[in-house]
């Protein structure tokens, strides 16, 4: 068999597997309400067996790094309330997935996507109230001040980021 090919049946194969477990857990997210720990345990184990298996023991650092950047923003984030416990250990296993370099991609279109939908709820229940989008001093009512309605789950979020950094790395290969 051709070496080129066989390269391109491997990565093809480490790109299915990834995201279908990826987007597994994204599912389990949506219709559960909560990650589900056996699929994010098959991510954990296939990021740290493939990076192995494809780059030795630099790709094992790099899977370990990745997992260090990913749980170290992630728990920041828990901490400060901005992420519940499925989705910090979602983002633990990607990271490891990713590794170093690709996880600061999905982060940042993940809260790319966030700041989107919020902002965008936003506008639209401000359009609906008929009031400002910012009220200050004297002139702002507390009770007439609503969450927006308008939500994603972060961990969808984060799956939406992993697959854009994932397939726009293979295409930009």
């Amino acid at each position: 068999m051709n070496p080129i090919t066989e390269v391109l049946r491997r990565d093809a194969v480490y790109f299915i597997t990834a995201l279908s477990l990826v987007n597994s857990a994204a599912v389990t997210l949506i219709y559960r309400k909560r990650a589900s720990n056996i699929i994010l345990g098959f991510v954990l184990v296939f990021a740290l067996l493939s990076q192995m298996m494809h780059s030795g023991r630099s790709g094992l650092m790099a899977a370990l790094l990745g997992m260090v950047i990913s749980g170290s923003v992630g728990l920041f984030l828990y901490l400060r309330g901005y992420l519940g416990a499925g989705d910090m250990k979602l983002l633990v296993a990607v990271g490891t997935l990713l590794g170093p370099v690709r996880i600061i991609y999905a982060m940042l279109i993940a809260g790319g996507t966030l700041m989107l939908v919020d902002v965008i709820s936003l506008s639209w229940n401000t359009r609906r109230s008929g009031g400002t989008i910012v009220a200050v001093g004297s002139h702002m009512n507390l009770a007439n001040l609503r969450p927006p309605f308008l939500r994603i789950p972060s961990g969808v979020a984060v799956v939406l980021g992993t697959n854009l950094s994932v397939g726009l790395f293979f295409l930009w290969r």
